[in-house]
């Protein structure tokens, strides 16, 4: 589990759904705002849709926490923004490492975005 300090409250949520930039990617649609916070914030969205067991939606929220932690751990640079990560259904067909893969190619283009106006 990722520690208190990465993760979004409630209101963030719904205000990040209702006003953020929406990206997409094969295995995640990402919503994100800028932020003040030095390190990141994000959340994880599984629907009933895409698993019915809550056991397999777990499972599944669990690899793409640690893959985002993995990934800051690796980078060493965090961008100033916070996330929402929506499962697609392709998902749950991929292992750990296919998840991160696609995570880190998101946070890059976030990470450039910033650079470039």
């Amino acid at each position: 589990m990722i520690s208190k300090s990465f993760r979004l409250t409630k209101n963030d949520i719904k205000y990040i759904l209702k006003k953020g930039d929406t990206n997409q990617s094969r295995l995640f649609i990402v919503k994100s705002r800028s932020s003040t916070n030095l390190l990141p914030k994000i959340a994880v969205i599984t629907s009933k849709k895409l698993a019915k067991k809550a056991v397999i939606r777990n499972k599944l929220r669990r690899k793409i926490y640690e893959a985002f932690r993995l990934e800051m751990k690796e980078t060493g640079t965090h961008p100033q923004k916070d996330f929402i990560f929506i499962a697609k259904t392709g998902i749950l067909n991929k292992d750990f490492w296919e998840i991160k893969k696609d995570l880190n190619q998101i946070l890059q283009n976030e990470q450039n975005k910033q650079i470039s106006p």
